[in-house]
């Protein structure tokens, strides 16, 4: 048997409790007024179910376990097989996680999954089948039990006990209501599976009822009438040797019975054959049965089984002998009867009974009769006394039925007798009868009655009889609720075609009097209007039938409300014809494909519009005419990629609740006319057999000529742009390493020319030559930067690096100048970022050494780096992609600052917001920094107020190294 998870409501019953004991508590005083329980939320239970779960567990699921096993709950039979080890422990697991979801208040969801489990036979330790509708009731008196047993350690405040009980309660009606609407769910599920099986015994009498398989010998199924008649048990029956047949039958008739059990192979569909033989019942004794056996489902030719109904006919055997005797022999047809007579003389209370009488109440003589007495059932007892009593005194006439035990079986006795005067003195004369299998022959009946309606009613299906000739329609009930209508209610051909929905009404009426000119039968649906003004679809079977004449006297049939599915279908057909036409004006190419049988089963119009071929064509030529169209140079390709892409799909379908995955193909196909276009194709899977191997695919295919030239000439421009910036930088490092030599010499002798002749000139001479060595100097350091720039995007190796260790870089590159101006520079502990490491540098030196650069004249510098994660909401307005997550470093100053509207200004090649004599500098510096940012595909950003200072951030994706990834595949599209 399959493991099942006993963690749901279906099994709350089998929950035992916990080993550890807690003296008596007094819960927290609590407000007077009842607890309104909204949405399977509770006030007072989840504490007091705190307190079990970490107190009283064990003994908790102990007591459980033990209340379910006193009242024998149906489940545990089905838990057999685990050991009381198991047992416990799984029951102490599913009582934990019960009292922890009373105390979140998720009872409702713990409820909801445990009846999906249940709904989709997805519990782990029983199947669906095994949980009864006693497992719910009894189930939740054994848990209340539980619960009020430990309620008194818990709380002495009754007011408290009672809202706990409450909440209780009132969580039992509820799972109660939804359990109840669950099982009658998977009850409706069962019950079409048993139609045809029920069909049989429907048209066979009760009795008891088997299945025999020919081949194997073996009964596949007994009902509980075999038991009963044989006066077996079911386990008795089962373990009784293989060969059953050669066991219980007689030896003088088992020749006779394989025979003809071995002539049953010829049976007809529709033929029933009787077989009578002696079988040994639980006695020991052997009885008479007879079996009236046909094929079971459609024949012996498709499945080698038999059904049979037997029936006791003991009585019948020993009848027919006892006929040929004697009027004498009263004695012994009274025993055939099973019924016993007596004569009682009241006033000396002396009883002279007939053996039969004995043998019914199974006693050896009539001195044992305190004996019989004492075994009436206890609750029948009062009520026999008194019938005697007034038989005795009053009415002079006894008639009961009641109960008696013995042996552990228990009979139905029928006593009957009558109050004489004979000689003078009071008697009564009267007889017993064991209607122990009549009694429960009428209960079986009328329990297969109920069960018949109620298989109706769940069905929706009513039955119903027309007499044509009287013009008389007789209806179960079920047909009256269809018809909103009371069963009081006379219903006539006539008043009937009154509710038929007129658009229907010829259709009805041909099919019902064709029926009867043809004496043939019918199946069609239409539409009513009740007189609830209710419309509603119903489906009609019938059959007629024929007198002597030949002549149609009478119609049976079935109506049965298909509503739900009819308007459903109805549904879908528009959805589907919707579906069409959306496909037919589509200016795309649809297609699906039939993957085993190589053909379309839909082309749209676009095959005609867009590549000009008449969907006729299509159709007749299958695959292969895909394959012919699809360029040369493309064939091969999509074939590998098409049937590794089957591959995949047959070897991993998707799980319960995935979807199809969607592929992607782009190729070339040629037009009617001979020209070739670019097609992108995406496919999915549209069906699957049961074996979840492809039955069909779904192509949506869109011409991609214009885009692909588009892009064509997109990639050749930017291949020009490339070439050229390559040359832009090759001219710029051969300008710049061309200047460099001319700015040496000119530095060179400038500097010897102040060496040599410094003391020659005079005032302005010397300030001439000190300009002309500083406009070199600034010339070099405007070529240097230059160099640095046109060098950022030759480095775009990125890296995990660490920013502390590029910051400890940059500190030692300006420690010079940090000690000069006085300046303290402090930083969070930074992260590990993938980053090109040499540009970081450059973007820690030219931000670092820009706010020492600008510090203010009256303050000593202080410099702060900083940083954080931010998520794709918070870029929104810088123009980032959102669906990233960025790092945030902000370098915070208190320098001179500037004005916020020329945050960007600065950022600009050569721009400067002071003069050359103000503050040194080319301009340079922060370009370079915006390069970076830009490279690492981030931005850079400044905010700042005149004399407080300024506080630059730069904002990078966390995963750059995807981000490119990302923009190269987009480049090359």
């Amino acid at each position: 048997m399959k493991m099942r998870n006993l963690n749901t409501e279906a099994s709350f019953a089998n929950s035992p409790l916990n080993d550890v004991k807690m003296g008596n508590s007094t819960a927290t005083a609590i407000n007077d007024h009842r607890p309104k329980v909204t949405d399977w939320e509770y006030t007072y239970w989840p504490a007091f179910a705190k307190f079990i779960r970490e107190h009283h567990l064990v003994d908790f699921t102990k007591e459980q376990l033990r209340l379910c096993e006193e009242i024998d709950l149906p489940l545990l039979k089905k838990l057999a097989y685990m050991s009381a080890e198991q047992l416990f422990e799984l029951s102490l697991q599913s009582q934990e996680d019960l009292l922890q979801h009373v105390e979140s208040n998720t009872l409702k969801e713990r409820f909801e999954k445990s009846m999906k489990q249940w709904n989709d036979d997805d519990l782990k330790i029983v199947e669906q089948k095994d949980i009864a509708i006693e497992d719910f009731i009894s189930g939740m008196q054994v848990r209340k039990q539980s619960f009020m047993k430990f309620l008194r350690l818990y709380t002495t405040d009754m007011d408290l006990a009672l809202k706990i009980l409450e909440e209780i309660d009132i969580h039992e009606r509820l799972c109660l209501s939804a359990g109840t609407e669950q099982y009658l769910t998977i009850f409706r599920k069962e019950l079409n599976k048993q139609l045809y099986f029920i069909e049989h015994i429907t048209n066979t009498v009760p009795g008891g009822i088997c299945i025999y398989n020919l081949d194997t010998y073996a009964f596949v199924y007994n009902n509980d009438g075999i038991y009963d008649m044989l006066n077996y048990t079911k386990d008795q029956l089962t373990n009784l040797e293989t060969d059953i047949l050669t066991t219980l039958v007689h030896p003088d008739d088992i020749a006779r019975l394989q025979h003809d059990l071995a002539n049953m192979t010829t049976l007809a569909k529709d033929e029933v054959r009787t077989i009578d033989c002696r079988v040994k019942n639980g006695h020991g004794n052997y009885i008479w049965v007879r079996a009236y056996i046909s094929p079971f489902l459609n024949g012996i030719n498709s499945e080698s089984k038999i059904i049979a109904f037997i029936t006791n006919i003991q009585e019948e055997k020993i009848n027919a002998e006892k006929l040929k005797h004697s009027q004498e022999q009263l004695l012994e047809a009274q025993e055939l009867a099973n019924i016993g007579s007596y004569h009682w003389d009241i006033e000396d209370n002396v009883l002279d009974v007939t053996p039969q009488y004995l043998k019914i109440f199974e006693i050896d003589d009539i001195s044992q009769r305190s004996e019989y007495i004492k075994r009436i059932h206890p609750a029948d007892v009062d009520r026999v006394m008194s019938a005697r009593d007034r038989a005795v005194n009053e009415t002079g006439v006894f008639d009961t039925e009641y109960r008696y035990i013995v042996n552990n079986r228990e009979k139905i006795i029928w006593s009957k007798g009558k109050v004489l005067m004979e000689n003078d003195r009071k008697v009564m004369k009267g007889t017993i009868m064991d209607v122990t299998d009549q009694k429960y022959m009428r209960m079986r009946l009328q329990r297969s009655e109920m069960l018949y309606k109620q298989a109706e009613a769940l069905a929706k299906v009513g039955n119903w009889t027309w007499n044509i000739a009287a013009g008389k329609l007789e209806w179960s009930d079920e047909m009256y609720r269809i018809h909103d209508m009371e069963p009081t209610q006379e219903v006539t051909y006539d008043n009937m075609r009154e509710v038929i929905h007129p658009e229907d009404m010829e259709m009805v009426r041909t099919a019902v009097w064709g029926a009867v000119e043809r004496a043939e039968p019918f199946d069609m649906e239409y539409r009513i209007i009740t007189r609830e003004n209710n419309e509603k679809a119903l489906r009609m079977k019938a059959r007629v039938m024929m007198d002597h004449n030949g002549k149609v006297y009478k119609m049976l049939g079935t109506v049965q409300d298909i509503t739900k599915e009819y308007y459903y279908n109805q549904q879908i057909k528009d959805s589907r014809e919707l579906a069409r036409k959306i496909a037919e004006t589509s200016p795309t190419l649809i297609a699906l494909y039939d993957v085993n049988e190589k053909k379309f089963d839909f082309v749209n119009k676009s095959f005609e519009t867009v590549l000009g071929y008449n969907p006729a064509v299509v159709y007749e030529q299958g695959g292969e005419f895909m394959m012919n169209i699809i360029h040369p140079e493309d064939r091969e390709r999509i074939i590998k990629e098409n049937d590794a892409a089957m591959q995949q799909a047959n070897a991993h379908p998707p799980g319960e609740g995935e979807d199809e995955p969607v592929l992607d193909f782009t190729y070339r196909m040629k037009c009617s006319g001979g020209i070739y276009h670019w097609f992108h194709t995406y496919r999915t899977i549209f069906d699957r057999d049961k074996e979840g191997k492809v039955n069909y695919v779904l192509d949506i295919s869109t011409d991609i000529t214009k885009q692909v030239e588009a892009e064509t000439l997109l990639m050749q421009n930017n291949t020009q742009l490339k070439q050229s910036n390559k040359s832009l930088e090759e001219f710029a490092f051969i300008t710049s390493h061309d200047l460099k030599e001319p700015l040496r010499k000119i530095s060179t002798f400038s500097e010897r020319l102040s060496a040599k002749y410094q003391d020659h000139l005079d005032g302005d001479g010397r300030k001439y030559l000190d300009k002309i060595a500083s406009s070199a100097k600034r010339m070099q350091t405007m070529i240097d930067d230059l160099m640095a720039l046109s060098r950022l995007d030759g480095n775009d190796a990125f890296e995990k690096c660490n920013l502390n260790t590029v910051l400890s870089d940059t500190l030692s590159v300006l420690e010079n100048k940090i000690i000069e101006k006085g300046a303290v520079v402090t930083a969070d502990k930074l992260p590990v970022v993938s980053v090109v490491p040499i540009q970081f540098r450059q973007l820690f030196q030219n931000l670092i050494g820009n706010s020492l650069k600008f510090a203010h004249p009256e303050k000593l510098p202080a410099i702060h780096v900083s940083w954080r994660e931010i998520d794709g909401e918070e870029v929104k307005g810088y123009n980032l992609p959102p669906h990233h997550q960025y790092i945030r470093l902000d370098f915070a100053d208190n320098g001179i600052g500037f004005d916020q509207e020329h945050a960007d200004k600065i950022f600009m090649t050569f721009q400067r917001l002071h003069s050359k004599s103000e503050i040194e500098g080319n301009g340079i510096g922060l370009s370079i920094c915006r390069k970076v940012a830009d490279n690492h595909y981030g931005i850079i950003q400044a905010e700042g107020k005149p004399g407080e200072g300024a506080v630059f951030s730069i904002i990078i994706p966390k995963n750059p190294d995807y981000v490119k990834k990302m923009s190269v595949e987009a480049n090359q599209t």
